[in-house]
């Protein structure tokens, strides 16, 4: 079923156990992204996206976990699904939206600590990405330069949009 997604994501966490704090916010239930950054070091404000990942119970998910604690990931961001989900049964445990998401923005950003998921999508999906600083989650910010603030993938024909 084609799905369209908006992710609101907060951040940037400098450290490891600044995003740990900072998960303590979303409750269990949540249906959250987050993504691990290298900044480079040419002076721009680029950075390369390392890692995203999925989780429904971030406050724990995010407490020990071996790919966020890479030496090179230097900045963090979580990212909440904003919009309702698809009613009815699952037929997985991961709610659809999420899943979704998470499986478009890997396919088409490729981290390369994510060693999974790295396909396009089976079905045609929409991310729409927009970020907010931590400190005042309702003041909104430019989308970085660094990360495509909509993806859109047609399973049909093959074709992405960003």
């Amino acid at each position: 079923m084609p799905i369209a997604v908006v992710v609101d994501w907060y951040g940037p966490y400098k450290t490891y156990a600044e995003l740990r704090v900072g998960a303590r916010d979303w409750e269990k239930g949540s249906k959250v992204l987050y993504m691990g950054l290298e900044k480079r070091d040419d002076g721009t404000n680029m950075a390369n996206v390392r890692y995203i990942g999925l989780s429904t119970n971030p406050s724990t998910r995010l407490q020990n976990h071996t790919k966020l604690r890479d030496p090179s990931l230097s900045a963090y961001y979580i990212g909440e699904i904003s919009t309702a989900g698809i009613p009815g049964k699952r037929k997985r445990q991961i709610a659809p939206d999420l899943d979704a998401a998470e499986g478009a923005l890997i396919a088409l950003v490729q981290p390369d600590l994510n060693t999974n998921r790295k396909k396009p999508p089976n079905d045609c999906v929409v991310v729409y990405s927009r970020f907010f600083a931590k400190q005042d989650p309702w003041e909104p910010e430019r989308t970085p330069v660094w990360f495509p603030p909509l993806v859109a993938y047609n399973s049909w024909s093959g074709e992405w949009t960003k």
